[in-house]
C-alpha cells in the first residue's frame, strides 16, 4: 500500500517548501524513487537523459533511512487514530455499522469532497492586458502580489501609482498579469525590464495582449526571423470591416501569427501578392523542458536545476536507467510535445451566439378583427396560431341568412354581441385552424386543453358585455315597448273619428237640411267639437314619429360602440350612412285629415 511522505525541500529562492510524495512498494511493478540521487548525481547524467521532462516537482533533500522508517510509523498510527475517530463519531450518530449492513443515506454523514479552487472575477473587459514574465529562478507563486505591484511601481520611476492597475498572478504559467485602463500606465509598464523583489534585481519580459474582439490566425511559408513591420506591410486581404492589428513570427519556425480586429478571421490572405491559407490560431500546451513541468516555458522555469529524463519523464534518474517515452500531455508512448500528440493544442474557444432580435412590426392601419385589435393592444403583434378566433365568411353569411344547420353543432367558445333585429340569436361558434378535422370524426376535438385554460390570453383577457347586458339598451327597449302600445291607441282613435266623420257626411244632405237650423246646429254641435282633436292628433302623431327615430338612432349608436367589428371591418375613407327619419308627407295629413 502506498504511504504519502511529507519532506522538505528548499527552493531555488532560499524559502522552504513541503511536497507530498507518494511512495509505492516494489511488488506493484512501481520504481521506487530515490531522492537523494540529486544530490550525490547533480553534476552528470546518462546520456538517455537531459533537463526535459513533463512533471513538476520540487528540489527535495535526501532523507535517511531511519528518518524514512520513523516517518511512516507516525503517518501510519496518525491515520489509525483518525479512522477510530470517525468510527466513534458515525456509532454516536446512530445506525449499524456491521459487516451485512449497508448504509443510508440519513445516518451517513455526507462525504466532503475535495476543495476546489474559486475562479477568480473577470477583469473588466476593455482595459488594457499587460503581461510581466519572468526569467528563470523566479516562482511568482512564492511572492505576494502587494511586493510585485510595489515592484512595479517602482520600476516606473514614479509614473504609475498603485491604483491605477490591477494586478493578478497566475501561478500555472508563472506570470504576472496587469489590468489598466490608462493607456500612458501600460506604455510606461512595456519599458520595464528588471523587477526588484525582495532585494534582488530578476529580469522580465513585458508585452501587452491583444483584448477581447480580436482573431488570430496563422500562415505558413514565410522567412524565419521576419520583423513584424515588414509582414504587417507584406499582408492584403479582401474581407470586409477586419483590420490587421498585429503580425509576429513564431519562435524560429516559419510561422507568422496575425491579429485582427473584427468577428470574421479572413479564409485566405496575400503575402507579397502569393495567396496563403490563414488557418484559426491554437494555443500550444505549455511544459518546460528543464523542470518537465506543464503550464509554463523553458524561459521562465521557476526551478531549471532540477534534473528530469526527457524520455520518461523520471526526476533524479538512475545511471543507465531503462525508460519508455511517456508524454506528460496525453500520457501517451510518444516524447512530449510531439507533433502526432492529439492534446498538443488547446481547442478553440467557442463564443456564445447572440439570439437573433425579433424585427420590428409596425401597427396595421385597421385590423381584421376584434381578436386582432385587443391582442395588438396587449402588445403580442398578431393572432394565435394556436386556436384561431376568426370567423370565416362562410358562416358569417350562414348566420345572417337565418340558417342554423350550416353552423358547428358543437362549439365552446364564448358568447359574443348578439344581433339587434334577433335578440334570441345564439352565440357565434368560434373556427378551427386550418387543417383540423372536422368535429364529427375527432370528438376530442372541442376539448379545451390545459394550456388553453390557464392561457393568460384568455384568462386575463377581460369580458366585454354584450348589448343586451347593457342598462341603457334595457332602458331605450322598455320605452320603445311604451311608445309602440301608444301609437296603437292613437291609430285606433283616429279610425273611430274618421268612422264618425264618415257616418255625419251621408246622413246630412243639402235638400233636406232646414236654413235656420243648420247654421245654428251644425258649428255648436258637429263642427267645433271635431276639428281640435284631429288637429291634435295628428301633432301628436309627429311627435312619435320623431322619437321612434331618435331610439333608432341611439340603438344603432349603442349596437357599433358594443361592436367594434363592424367599425373596424368599415373603410376608413367610406362616409357614415345615416339611419332614414319618418318624414310625414302632405299626402298624409290630408289623409288624416
Amino acid at each position: 500500500m502506498a504511504l504519502p511522505r511529507l519532506l522538505t525541500a528548499m527552493d531555488s529562492t532560499g524559502e522552504s517548501q513541503t511536497a507530498s510524495v507518494r511512495q509505492s512498494e516494489p511488488g506493484l511493478g512501481e520504481e521506487v524513487m530515490d531522492f537523494a540521487a540529486q544530490n550525490r548525481d547533480e553534476a552528470a547524467l546518462p546520456g538517455n537523459c537531459n533537463a526535459a521532462s513533463t512533471h513538476a516537482a520540487a528540489d527535495f533533500s535526501a532523507p535517511t533511512e531511519t528518518d524514512r522508517t520513523e516517518e511512516g510509523w507516525q503517518i501510519s498510527q496518525s491515520l489509525r487514530a483518525k479512522k477510530k475517530q470517525a468510527k466513534e463519531r458515525k456509532f454516536q450518530q446512530g445506525g449499524d455499522f456491521s459487516a451485512g449492513s449497508r448504509p443510508t443515506l440519513d445516518n451517513q454523514p455526507k462525504r466532503r469532497g475535495r476543495p476546489t479552487r474559486r475562479r477568480p472575477p473577470a477583469l473588466p473587459k476593455d482595459d488594457l492586458k499587460v503581461v510581466f514574465r519572468p526569467h528563470q529562478g523566479l516562482p511568482l507563486k512564492n511572492v505576494t502580489t502587494q511586493a510585485i505591484s510595489d515592484a512595479i511601481v517602482e520600476a516606473c520611476q514614479g509614473k504609475v501609482r498603485w491604483d491605477q492597475f490591477i494586478l493578478r498572478i497566475r501561478p500555472g504559467s508563472n506570470i504576472a498579469l496587469a489590468s489598466t485602463p490608462d493607456t500612458t500606465v501600460a506604455m510606461a509598464m512595456r519599458g520595464v525590464t528588471s523587477l526588484n523583489i525582495n532585494g534582488r534585481p530578476h529580469p522580465v519580459n513585458v508585452y501587452v495582449t491583444a483584448g477581447e474582439g480580436t482573431k488570430k490566425g496563422v500562415i505558413h511559408g514565410i522567412e524565419p526571423h521576419t520583423p513584424s513591420e515588414t509582414i504587417k506591410a507584406s499582408i492584403r486581404f479582401r474581407t470586409q470591416s477586419v483590420t490587421l492589428v498585429d503580425a509576429r513570427m513564431l519562435g524560429d519556425s516559419q510561422s507568422a501569427v496575425l491579429t485582427f480586429f473584427g468577428d470574421i478571421l479572413p479564409r485566405y490572405v496575400y503575402y507579397r501578392g502569393g495567396e496563403k491559407e490563414c488557418i484559426p490560431f491554437r494555443n500550444t500546451v505549455q511544459f518546460c523542458r528543464a523542470c518537465g513541468a506543464v503550464g509554463h516555458r523553458t524561459d521562465v522555469c521557476p526551478q531549471p536545476d532540477s534534473p528530469v529524463c526527457h524520455t520518461c519523464g523520471m526526476r533524479n534518474p538512475e545511471v543507465n536507467h531503462n525508460c519508455t517515452p511517456t508524454c506528460a500531455i496525453c500520457t501517451g508512448n510518444h516524447i512530449t510535445g510531439d507533433r502526432n500528440c492529439l492534446k498538443r493544442l488547446k481547442p478553440i474557444r467557442k463564443q456564445a451566439a447572440k439570439p437573433p432580435k425579433k424585427p420590428h412590426k409596425p401597427a396595421p392601419r385597421w385590423f381584421q378583427s376584434e381578436e386582432e385589435e385587443s391582442e395588438w393592444e396587449y402588445g403580442r403583434g398578431g393572432t394565435r396560431k394556436s386556436r384561431s378566433r376568426t370567423r370565416t365568411p362562410s358562416k358569417n353569411r350562414a348566420v345572417e341568412t337565418g340558417q342554423p344547420g350550416q353552423r358547428h353543432p358543437k362549439s365552446t367558445s364564448t358568447p359574443r354581441a348578439i344581433s339587434q333585429d334577433n335578440p334570441n340569436a345564439q352565440a357565434l361558434p368560434r373556427s378551427k385552424p386550418p387543417g383540423a378535422c372536422p368535429a364529427h370524426s375527432n370528438p376530442q376535438a372541442d376539448a379545451v386543453s390545459y394550456a388553453q385554460a390557464v392561457s393568460p390570453t384568455t384568462k386575463d383577457k377581460p369580458v366585454t358585455p354584450t348589448i343586451t347586458e347593457h342598462p341603457e339598451y334595457k332602458r331605450v327597449v322598455a320605452e320603445n315597448r311604451q311608445l309602440r302600445t301608444e301609437l296603437q291607441e292613437v291609430k285606433s282613435r283616429m279610425a273611430r273619428l274618421e268612422s264618425l266623420l264618415n257616418q255625419s257626411s251621408n246622413t246630412q244632405s243639402p235638400a233636406s237640411t232646414p236654413v235656420v237650423s243648420q247654421p245654428v246646429a251644425q258649428p255648436v254641435a258637429t263642427q267645433p267639437p271635431q276639428t281640435p282633436p284631429i288637429a291634435f292628433l295628428v301633432q301628436q302623431i309627429q311627435l312619435v314619429f320623431a322619437k321612434l327615430g331618435q331610439m333608432e338612432r341611439t340603438i344603432s349608436d349603442l349596437s357599433q360602440a358594443q361592436n367594434p367589428r363592424k367599425r373596424s371591418c368599415q373603410s376608413p375613407g367610406a362616409p357614415t350612412r345615416q339611419p332614414k327619419e319618418s318624414v310625414i308627407t302632405d299626402s298624409e295629413n290630408t289623409n288624416h285629415g
